[in-house]
């Protein structure tokens, strides 16, 4: 999952690919999400992975491992303490999507 910005503060996309165990590329997705702090971005991509993820058919039957390249928005989600007061928000409707998929882990 990513979320791109130019600069600190400026127009954003998200996007990410969701791959099966053999690396083969099942969704593809990128949004245009208007003008937001990159932080939140990549906090968005991975929320869109899950809300995919977790209205699929695989949701039942396989889990997922999210992988980012934001080594915060990782750790925002392993330790909640850590999480920025302006993001709690944010985190917490991650969070509660987490519940609602059976093999779930943070790389």
């Amino acid at each position: 999952m990513d979320g791109a910005t130019k600069g600190s503060l400026g127009e954003a996309r998200i996007e990410g690919v969701l791959r099966d165990s053999n690396s083969e590329v099942k969704i593809l997705f990128v949004k245009f999400i208007g003008i937001v702090d990159p932080r939140i971005a990549k906090l968005m991509a991975i929320r869109k992975a899950l809300l995919i993820f977790s209205t699929s058919k695989w949701n039942l039957t396989y889990g997922l491992d999210i992988e980012s390249d934001s080594i915060n928005a990782i750790k925002w989600l392993k330790f909640w303490v850590d999480t920025p007061d302006d993001f709690v928000e944010m985190w917490a409707m991650v969070l509660s999507m987490v519940g609602c998929i059976l093999g779930f882990s943070l790389m």
